[in-house]
This record gives structure tokens, C-alpha cells and sequence, in this order.
């Protein structure tokens, strides 16, 4: 709830000469506070405080520390945006990912864009529909990173739960890789469930990428808890920079559970690439 001034509830001096006269007042001349007032303030300083409310105001004020201090992965690990942020909450969705090199990460829920910049870069991707578009499933989301370098992020968008039918409960947690050079966001894992009463599905083990000369390696050995129930899955992925420099760069997919070109784009690469909206230097 926002906090009015005293100037909000103040009328014109022209508007209190229509009432009573209004001519302009001196300004009041302090008086020392009795001794029955501050021991009433003191009082109120005294009183026991809600539990609830302390530990909100100490989250919070972690966050926020988090976000201004110059450990990376503290921030990644306290920060997550939240798609329905209001107006006075829009410091929440800009995030630096790693400080040094001034790389920043912005989500733009009205748009549904992520927004990934540097010193003269900037990479503007597709993430989700814009608030209140027709058939969402996805309605409500939160994102937030694994893993960065000057290179490269690893984060991940979960959508909350949402009934959007009679006892059909959607709910997602999607992993991404973004790749600075080729300006590229691809899916690494993906999980959804829609049946009410279901868990939010995570990936275990944790989602990790290996970073190699020409891009990045995906290995991950788990239960994936699929639609129709857990899956065992064995994951061994490459990501190649392809075209580096050029207007048609590209993060390529091999699946090395495949022999030669069988595994390029297979099944395991998710075949999921955001939509690149905007891309400076061209």
C-alpha cells in the first residue's frame, strides 16, 4: 500500500479562502515533546512486532543485497522475477548477471520478452504471451538463473499452476541456454504436468552445462517425470557455435547417444529456440 504525504491531503490556500479565510500562516514553532509522548513512542518502539512481518522485511532486505552486492552466483541464487511485478516492483525484473563485464538480464512481462545486454549488445527473445492473452496456460511465471559467464546463462521459467479447465491444473519447468555469441536461447529440459493434485515437476539431478571450446556439453542422467509418467533418460548433448559473426549464427544440437549425423537435432535437443525480436548489432 503506498504511503501519501501530508501535501496530499493539503487544499490551496484560494480553495480554505472560499471556506474560513486563508491568509499564509507562519510556520509553527517546535514544542518539546512531553515526557508522556515519549514514553508513548517509546512504548510503541518497545512492542512485540508481527513474526510474520520481520521475517518478510529480512527477506526482503536479503534480496535486495543480494542484488546490489558483487557476488554473482549469491544474486543468481536469492533473485527471481515474477511476471506479475506491479509498477512499483519494476526494479525486481532487471538483474546483472555477471557484474564485471556488465551483463544484464531484463524481463519484460508486458511484452513477454527477456532481454539480454551488454556494452553494445543487446538480444531481445520471445519468452512467454503477453498478460491476458486468449488460451494462456501459462498465465503466471517466474524466472530465474543457474548459471552465467561473460558468454552464457542457464536459467529457468516456471510456470505456476493454473486451472484452466475443470480439474486440469497447467504448471511447467522449463530449463534454457542463451548463448551471447550466436544470440541464440535454446530448451535444455523440459517438464510439464496438467492433472489438479499434481506436484510441480523438477529435474533431479540439478540441470548443469559444461562450457567447451566451440560451446557447450548437456549431460544429465535422471527420471524424467514425464507426462505419462517417470521416463529414465540419459542425456548427452552438444552445442555447437555454427556461422559465428555472421546474421545467420546458430547454436547447433548433436545427440551423442546417436552415431554421426542420426543425433543432430534429435528428440533430446528439445528442437525449443525462442524466437530471436530483436538483435543489436544486427
Amino acid at each position: 500500500m503506498k504511503t501519501l504525504s501530508s501535501s496530499h491531503f493539503a487544499l490551496p490556500c484560494l480553495a480554505l479562502l472560499l471556506l474560513s479565510g486563508c491568509s499564509q500562516a507562519k510556520e509553527p514553532v517546535p514544542q518539546a515533546a512531553s515526557p508522556e509522548t515519549r514514553r508513548q513512542a517509546k512504548d510503541v518502539a518497545a512492542a512485540p512486532q508481527n513474526p510474520g512481518e520481520v521475517a518478510e522485511r529480512a527477506g526482503h532486505a536479503a534480496v535486495e543485497q543480494a542484488r546490489a552486492g558483487i557476488d554473482d552466483k549469491k544474486r543468481w541464487s536469492y533473485v527471481v522475477m515474477e511476471s506479475d511485478a506491479t509498477a512499483e516492483e519494476a526494479d525486481t525484473l532487471v538483474m546483472p548477471l555477471v557484474k564485471a563485464a556488465q551483463f544484464e538480464m531484463r524481463l519484460q512481462p508486458k511484452d513477454g520478452h527477456i532481454v539480454f545486454t551488454k556494452p553494445g549488445i543487446k538480444h531481445v527473445f520471445k519468452l512467454a504471451g503477453p498478460p491476458g492473452l486468449k488460451g494462456d496456460i501459462c498465465p503466471n511465471y517466474n524466472v530465474r538463473v543457474l548459471d552465467a559467464s561473460r558468454d552464457h546463462a542457464v536459467f529457468r521459467k516456471v510456470c505456476i499452476p493454473f486451472e484452466y479447465s475443470r480439474d486440469r491444473v497447467f504448471m511447467s519447468n522449463q530449463f534454457f541456454l542463451y548463448d551471447v555469441q550466436t544470440a541464440t536461447v535454446r530448451t535444455l529440459w523440459t517438464a510439464m504436468r496438467d492433472q489438479k493434485g499434481d506436484r510441480m515437476p523438477e529435474a533431479d539431478p540439478p540441470i548443469t552445462v559444461k562450457i567447451t571450446a566451440s560451446g557447450y556439453r548437456f549431460d544429465w542422467a535422471g527420471v524424467h517425470p514425464g507426462e505419462d509418467g517417470p521416463v529414465k533418460m540419459n542425456i548427452r548433448n552438444v552445442y555447437t557455435r555454427q556461422k559465428v559473426g555472421k546474421p545467420d549464427a546458430s547454436l547447433s544440437c548433436a545427440d551423442l547417444n546417436f552415431p554421426g549425423k542420426e543425433g543432430l537435432e534429435s528428440e533430446s535437443c528439445q528442437t525449443g529456440i525462442l524466437t530471436l525480436v530483436e538483435k543489436t548489432p544486427k
